[in-house]
């Protein structure tokens, strides 16, 4: 499923961003604003939505976060 998506791995968060503001999304087709919310929601995270994004993206290909 995230196979489409591999090269976004090696994107920055501003890059994320960017490439899906051009595409006329606001949000990563597999990362979506909603649970990102929830993870809010539930204390799971403090990144802004972007970092939170390029974080999924390293977590589901196996990359250990940095912070």
């Amino acid at each position: 499923m995230i196979t489409p998506y591999l090269n976004d791995a090696g994107l920055t968060v501003e890059q994320l961003e960017d490439k899906y503001r051009q595409a006329g999304k606001n949000e990563h087709p597999l990362f979506k604003k909603t649970t990102w919310a929830f993870s809010i929601g539930e204390d799971d995270t403090v990144l802004e939505y972007w970092a939170w994004v390029a974080f999924r993206i390293g977590r589901a290909l196996g990359q250990r976060s940095p912070h």
